[in-house]
């Protein structure tokens, strides 16, 4: 009896040890949720908004919604990846800008006069 309380206490020690370590190499790492504005635009004009698997890009002018894309998210420890929801099949890659609060995007699809993500978003909420 005393080998298999042993053998429990061993097995229960290296989990504690395999399963932490396991979780951090899923991709839990940084979070990317939190609402951006577009740099280049007046404030509040345009908005990103991540939370989770989706985001939402609003436009704003005179104080009203005049138009809204549905992006779905992926989100990794060291870029988020964009794609449009019933959209073109490009995908807009972003890492953390130079402040470590904003994203810049680092992928060609940006860089499309008609890409509907702007290349650089402030973050405009506190965390």
């Amino acid at each position: 009896m005393f080998s298999v309380v042993n053998a429990v206490k061993s097995r229960l020690a290296i989990g504690a040890v395999v399963i932490p370590f396991a979780l951090s190499l899923t991709g839990c790492g940084k979070s990317w949720d939190g609402r951006y504005e577009a740099v280049g635009y007046r404030s509040g004009e345009v908005v990103l908004e991540i939370k989770g698997s989706t985001a939402v890009r609003s436009r704003f002018q005179y104080g009203s919604l005049s138009f809204a894309s549905e992006f779905s998210v992926e989100q990794k420890s060291d870029k988020v990846i964009f794609s449009l929801k019933g959209g073109d099949n490009a995908t807009y890659v972003y890492a953390q800008a130079a402040d470590d609060r904003g994203l810049k995007c680092i992928s060609d699809s940006c860089d499309s006069m008609f890409s509907p993500l702007s290349k650089e978003w402030v973050r405009v909420d506190k965390k």
